[in-house]
């Protein structure tokens, strides 16, 4: 299995021709109009545009080790993969960029984060550029605040300061019955193997004959005793 490429340069050149030309003038639109403060590289296989961690540091929610995703381009089987993570996180965004794309008589073919095309012809790349410029830094950060954990959520998770101990919910405790009789265990007629005759009436505690599981009553009790 060849080694996937690790810049974007290599991707580029790895790519078909007519595959190359649509990926490089879409590449060229987000260079040209991307906000201060954005890196570019390889993420996930693709080239990308992320939030890096030296500004936003806790990184991607489903991922902490990568950096908050952007915008992303990748050369598929059957199609040209546009992913635009801004506009997954922001639902205004993403309602006024497939309203523009729609407007363009372009061909809208999209899942939550993903639009498909097949050509250059199919991609409205004044309209990428907009978009680009639409979304600085600052926005994708707070969106991705927005999305990630619950600050509660957070704090539950943090451990507790050192020398203090974390409180524990003790289990409910279950409610004591009160009434004669609780507790004591009930008594047994006790006799002794099957052909000999029966034994009188014990006291509850199992000897060497058999025990039969039979509550004594109270005239029981008094019959036996006479």
């Amino acid at each position: 299995m060849p080694k996937p490429p690790s810049t974007v340069r290599a991707y580029l050149d790895a790519l078909p021709e007519d595959r190359r030309e649509a990926v490089e003038a879409v590449f060229d639109v987000i260079e040209r109009d991307l906000p201060k403060g954005y890196e570019t590289g390889m993420q996930y296989g693709m080239p990308a545009w992320f939030v890096s961690h030296a500004v936003y540091p806790d990184g991607y929610h489903c991922d902490p080790t990568q950096p908050v995703p952007f915008v992303s381009i990748a050369s598929q089987k059957k199609h040209i993969g546009l992913y635009f993570f801004c506009v997954y996180l922001d639902e205004d965004l993403q309602a006024w960029f497939e309203a523009e794309w729609r407007n363009t008589g372009k061909r809208w073919d999209a899942g939550k984060s993903c639009v498909r095309v097949k050509s250059l012809d199919d991609i409205p790349l004044p309209l990428i550029g907009r978009l680009i410029k639409k979304t600085p830094v600052r926005s994708s950060s707070r969106a991705m605040r927005r999305s990630g954990p619950s600050r509660r959520r957070r704090r539950s998770e943090r451990s507790p300061p050192p020398g203090r101990r974390s409180r524990r919910r003790r289990p409910p405790r279950t409610p004591r019955r009160s009434g004669r009789g609780v507790g004591r265990r009930p008594r047994f007629e006790r006799s002794d193997p099957v052909d000999g005759p029966a034994a009188a009436p014990s006291n509850g505690r199992f000897g060497g004959a058999m025990c039969v599981g039979r509550r004594i009553s109270r005239q029981d009790r008094i019959v036996g005793s006479s």
